[in-house]
Protein backbone atom coordinates (compact mmCIF):
# COMPACT_ATOMS: atom_id res chain seq x y z
CA UNK A 1 0.00 0.00 0.00
CA UNK A 2 1.40 3.44 -1.03
CA UNK A 3 2.06 6.09 1.63
CA UNK A 4 0.17 9.21 0.46
CA UNK A 5 0.98 11.31 3.53
CA UNK A 6 1.75 14.98 2.64
CA UNK A 7 2.38 18.23 4.46
CA UNK A 8 -0.08 19.19 7.11
CA UNK A 9 -1.75 22.60 7.18
CA UNK A 10 0.32 23.61 10.22
CA UNK A 11 3.58 22.72 8.49
CA UNK A 12 2.63 24.76 5.41
CA UNK A 13 1.68 27.77 7.56
CA UNK A 14 4.99 27.57 9.41
CA UNK A 15 6.91 27.35 6.12
CA UNK A 16 5.04 30.35 4.70
CA UNK A 17 5.68 32.37 7.87
CA UNK A 18 9.41 31.61 7.67
CA UNK A 19 9.44 32.56 3.98
CA UNK A 20 7.63 35.85 4.63
CA UNK A 21 9.98 36.74 7.47
CA UNK A 22 13.05 35.95 5.36
CA UNK A 23 11.70 37.98 2.44
CA UNK A 24 10.95 40.90 4.78
CA UNK A 25 14.51 40.87 6.08
CA UNK A 26 15.88 40.87 2.52
CA UNK A 27 13.62 43.74 1.42
CA UNK A 28 14.45 45.79 4.52
CA UNK A 29 18.17 45.25 3.98
CA UNK A 30 17.88 46.14 0.30
CA UNK A 31 15.94 49.34 1.02
CA UNK A 32 18.50 50.31 3.64
CA UNK A 33 21.32 49.84 1.12
CA UNK A 34 19.43 51.92 -1.48
CA UNK A 35 18.83 54.75 1.02
CA UNK A 36 22.45 54.67 2.10
CA UNK A 37 23.68 54.84 -1.51
CA UNK A 38 21.27 57.69 -2.29
CA UNK A 39 22.35 59.60 0.82
CA UNK A 40 26.01 59.07 -0.13
CA UNK A 41 25.33 60.39 -3.64
CA UNK A 42 23.48 63.43 -2.25
CA UNK A 43 26.30 64.04 0.21
CA UNK A 44 28.90 63.83 -2.55
CA UNK A 45 26.86 66.12 -4.82
CA UNK A 46 26.52 68.74 -2.07
CA UNK A 47 30.25 68.74 -1.35
CA UNK A 48 31.06 68.90 -5.07
CA UNK A 49 28.81 71.93 -5.53
CA UNK A 50 30.26 73.64 -2.48
CA UNK A 51 33.79 73.07 -3.74
CA UNK A 52 32.79 74.33 -7.19
CA UNK A 53 31.53 77.62 -5.70
CA UNK A 54 34.75 78.06 -3.74
CA UNK A 55 36.83 77.29 -6.83
CA UNK A 56 35.11 80.18 -8.64
CA UNK A 57 35.71 82.47 -5.65
CA UNK A 58 39.38 81.49 -5.65
CA UNK A 59 39.89 81.95 -9.40
CA UNK A 60 38.21 85.34 -9.61
CA UNK A 61 39.84 86.77 -6.49
CA UNK A 62 43.32 85.76 -7.68
CA UNK A 63 42.77 87.36 -11.07
CA UNK A 64 41.84 90.77 -9.67
CA UNK A 65 41.94 93.13 -6.75
CA UNK A 66 39.31 94.47 -4.38
CA UNK A 67 41.27 97.56 -3.40
CA UNK A 68 40.22 100.71 -5.19
CA UNK A 69 43.29 102.49 -6.52
CA UNK A 70 45.60 99.48 -6.44
CA UNK A 71 46.18 100.19 -10.12
CA UNK A 72 45.19 103.03 -12.42
CA UNK A 73 41.52 103.20 -13.27
CA UNK A 74 40.18 101.16 -10.36
CA UNK A 75 38.33 103.97 -8.65
CA UNK A 76 34.97 102.37 -9.46
CA UNK A 77 35.80 99.04 -7.84
CA UNK A 78 34.30 99.00 -4.36
CA UNK A 79 34.39 96.72 -1.34
CA UNK A 80 31.20 96.40 0.65
CA UNK A 81 31.10 94.76 4.06
CA UNK A 82 28.19 92.44 4.66
CA UNK A 83 26.87 94.74 7.36
CA UNK A 84 26.17 97.27 4.58
CA UNK A 85 25.39 95.00 1.63
CA UNK A 86 25.92 91.39 0.63
CA UNK A 87 28.29 92.10 -2.25
CA UNK A 88 32.02 91.79 -2.77
CA UNK A 89 33.64 92.94 -6.01
CA UNK A 90 36.94 92.19 -7.75
CA UNK A 91 38.38 94.36 -10.51
CA UNK A 92 40.85 93.35 -13.20
CA UNK A 93 44.30 95.00 -12.93
CA UNK A 94 43.58 97.24 -15.94
CA UNK A 95 40.16 98.26 -14.60
CA UNK A 96 38.23 97.14 -17.68
CA UNK A 97 36.49 94.16 -16.07
CA UNK A 98 34.72 93.62 -12.77
CA UNK A 99 33.03 90.66 -11.13
CA UNK A 100 30.66 90.79 -8.18
CA UNK A 101 29.65 88.01 -5.81
CA UNK A 102 26.20 88.66 -4.37
CA UNK A 103 24.56 86.75 -1.51
CA UNK A 104 20.77 86.89 -1.64
CA UNK A 105 17.86 84.49 -1.08
CA UNK A 106 20.19 81.82 0.36
CA UNK A 107 22.13 81.76 -2.90
CA UNK A 108 25.41 83.07 -4.30
CA UNK A 109 25.39 84.82 -7.67
CA UNK A 110 28.27 85.84 -9.92
CA UNK A 111 27.84 88.97 -12.05
CA UNK A 112 30.30 90.07 -14.71
CA UNK A 113 30.77 93.69 -15.80
CA UNK A 114 32.76 95.39 -18.53
CA UNK A 115 33.74 99.03 -18.68
CA UNK A 116 32.13 100.63 -21.70
CA UNK A 117 31.08 103.98 -23.07
CA UNK A 118 27.56 104.66 -21.83
CA UNK A 119 25.33 107.10 -23.65
CA UNK A 120 24.67 110.19 -21.58
CA UNK A 121 27.70 109.74 -19.32
CA UNK A 122 30.94 111.69 -19.59
CA UNK A 123 33.17 108.77 -18.58
CA UNK A 124 33.00 105.03 -19.15
CA UNK A 125 31.01 102.96 -16.68
CA UNK A 126 30.63 99.30 -15.84
CA UNK A 127 27.88 97.53 -17.79
CA UNK A 128 26.55 94.19 -16.56
CA UNK A 129 27.16 91.42 -19.07
CA UNK A 130 25.78 88.43 -17.22
CA UNK A 131 24.60 87.04 -13.90
CA UNK A 132 24.52 83.38 -12.93
CA UNK A 133 23.72 81.33 -9.87
CA UNK A 134 26.78 79.36 -8.80
CA UNK A 135 24.92 76.30 -7.54
CA UNK A 136 21.75 74.32 -8.20
CA UNK A 137 18.34 75.07 -6.71
CA UNK A 138 18.66 71.95 -4.53
CA UNK A 139 21.46 73.64 -2.54
CA UNK A 140 20.88 76.44 -0.03
CA UNK A 141 23.64 78.67 1.27
CA UNK A 142 22.62 79.14 4.89
CA UNK A 143 25.56 81.47 5.61
CA UNK A 144 28.07 83.36 3.48
CA UNK A 145 30.55 85.91 4.74
CA UNK A 146 33.98 87.27 3.93
CA UNK A 147 36.80 88.93 5.86
CA UNK A 148 39.38 91.18 4.23
CA UNK A 149 42.73 91.85 5.83
CA UNK A 150 43.80 94.59 5.95
CA UNK A 151 40.66 96.55 5.15
CA UNK A 152 42.62 99.57 3.97
CA UNK A 153 44.53 99.30 0.71
CA UNK A 154 48.12 98.51 1.79
CA UNK A 155 49.48 99.63 -1.58
CA UNK A 156 48.34 103.20 -0.99
CA UNK A 157 49.61 103.62 2.59
CA UNK A 158 52.30 106.24 2.99
CA UNK A 159 55.37 105.68 5.12
CA UNK A 160 55.19 101.90 5.13
CA UNK A 161 58.63 100.31 5.06
CA UNK A 162 59.26 97.49 2.61
CA UNK A 163 60.37 95.21 5.44
CA UNK A 164 57.00 95.61 7.15
CA UNK A 165 54.88 94.99 4.04
CA UNK A 166 52.48 92.09 4.03
CA UNK A 167 50.39 90.29 1.45
CA UNK A 168 46.67 91.09 1.82
CA UNK A 169 44.16 88.27 1.85
CA UNK A 170 40.43 87.61 1.78
CA UNK A 171 38.77 84.79 3.74
CA UNK A 172 35.47 83.27 2.64
CA UNK A 173 33.21 81.34 5.01
CA UNK A 174 30.03 79.55 3.89
CA UNK A 175 27.55 76.90 4.99
CA UNK A 176 25.95 74.80 2.25
CA UNK A 177 22.82 72.75 2.92
CA UNK A 178 20.42 70.45 1.09
CA UNK A 179 17.76 67.88 1.93
CA UNK A 180 18.87 64.26 1.76
CA UNK A 181 17.19 60.87 1.66
CA UNK A 182 17.94 59.60 5.15
CA UNK A 183 21.20 61.50 5.32
CA UNK A 184 23.99 59.48 6.87
CA UNK A 185 27.14 60.77 5.20
CA UNK A 186 29.91 63.04 6.43
CA UNK A 187 27.71 66.13 6.04
CA UNK A 188 24.63 64.65 7.72
CA UNK A 189 22.91 66.82 10.32
CA UNK A 190 22.06 64.87 13.49
CA UNK A 191 18.34 64.32 14.01
CA UNK A 192 17.25 65.30 10.48
CA UNK A 193 17.47 64.34 6.82
CA UNK A 194 19.38 67.55 5.99
CA UNK A 195 23.03 67.65 4.99
CA UNK A 196 25.38 70.52 5.66
CA UNK A 197 28.98 71.47 4.90
CA UNK A 198 30.94 74.37 6.39
CA UNK A 199 33.74 75.54 4.10
CA UNK A 200 36.38 78.20 4.67
CA UNK A 201 39.32 79.33 2.60
CA UNK A 202 41.81 82.20 2.70
CA UNK A 203 43.14 83.58 -0.57
CA UNK A 204 46.19 85.77 -0.99
CA UNK A 205 45.55 88.70 -3.30
CA UNK A 206 48.20 88.70 -5.98
CA UNK A 207 47.74 92.18 -7.48
CA UNK A 208 50.70 94.45 -6.79
CA UNK A 209 51.52 97.99 -7.79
Amino acid sequence: MLNKKGFSLVEMLVAMAVFVMFTGVLITSYMGIVRSMRATDDDRDLYAEARSVFDVLLQESRKGTLYAGASDGLGDCNLYGFDFGDVIEFCSPDGTRKVAFTYKDDSIYLSEYEKKKVEGLVKDDYVKLSEEKLHSDAVNVAHFDYYVWPKENPYSLDGVEVSSMFQPKVTFVATFERDGAGASGVGAVAGSDAMSYDLQTSISLRTYN
